[in-house]
């Protein structure tokens, strides 16, 4: 890539930048800017294994409130009611055929 055609690009993307609108993203409920100096909360989280697992060790044997904690989740027990464990989850790409 050219250094021109590099720093062309750039001056481009700085132009989209300054004449992008407020979006609601941005905003709390009452209009308020959410940059008040605080760093954001983490909030997502993703575990993946390409390899698998041990399904014992990592997915709950029950569902829905007061799911049980299984070892390797134990960490979670004090925020357990405000986390969401998506599993089974697949592809077709995934497996052959």
């Amino acid at each position: 890539l050219p250094r021109r055609s590099f720093l062309r690009g750039m001056v481009g993307g700085a132009a989209i930048a300054v004449g992008m609108p407020v979006l609601d993203a941005m905003l709390d409920d009452n209009g308020t800017a959410y940059a008040d100096g605080t760093g954001a909360p983490l909030r997502f989280g993703v575990f993946y294994w390409g390899g698998g697992i041990v399904h014992d060790a990592w997915v709950p044997s029950t569902t829905g409130m007061g799911w049980d904690l299984p070892m390797s989740l134990m960490p979670f027990a004090p925020v357990r009611d405000y986390v969401t464990l998506i599993t089974g989850t697949n592809h077709s790409g995934s497996s052959p055929g």
